[in-house]
């Protein structure tokens, strides 16, 4: 890859269902902003129930990850591919409210995903990101809930 970009700032966040919040239009302007990583397990503003009640067990819920861009003019004739270092397995993905049903995780990290096809270039660009974790316990080594590492846009060609 030509260039590799952290795509880490500026994301909102909701933990709870929703069931139109992959939409592009779904109005999220009152959801928490916050910047990634982020693991809910961890996170001080969670409701005192959901919070883990020792080491071997992680919070169980549901969350919504959405992130509003733009692509620069520059950018146009470039692939662009999207990379996680860490999100929890079960996740769904949209980019301009169509899922991405090619989302495949490797130990929790996800290959490429080549961009170009879903985006929008001359105009606003939302991924929505649905995290359902479920308990787990008896794990000797905890990952986290949510997007709990960087988040990579990669850059390639003319």
């Amino acid at each position: 890859m030509d260039n590799k970009q952290l795509f880490d700032l500026n994301w909102k966040y909701n933990y709870g269902k929703n069931d139109l919040a992959f939409q592009t239009n779904f109005d999220d302007q009152d959801w928490r902003e916050l910047d990634l990583p982020h693991d809910w397990s961890n996170d001080e503003f969670m409701p005192e129930i959901h919070i883990k009640s020792d080491k071997e067990t992680i919070t169980e819920g549901t969350a919504w990850y959405r992130k509003h861009f733009q692509v620069p003019p520059n950018w146009i004739k470039k692939n662009i591919y999207l990379g996680f270092e860490g999100i929890s397995p079960k996740s769904k993905l949209y980019i301009n409210g169509v899922q991405v049903e090619k989302f495949q995780l490797n130990n929790n990290e996800i290959s490429l995903l080549h961009l170009n096809t879903y985006l929008n270039f001359h105009g606003d660009n939302v991924i929505a990101i649905l995290v359902e974790e479920t308990r787990r316990t008896n794990n000797l080594w905890k990952k986290g809930t949510g997007i709990y590492n960087h988040v990579w846009l990669f850059l390639s060609g003319s």
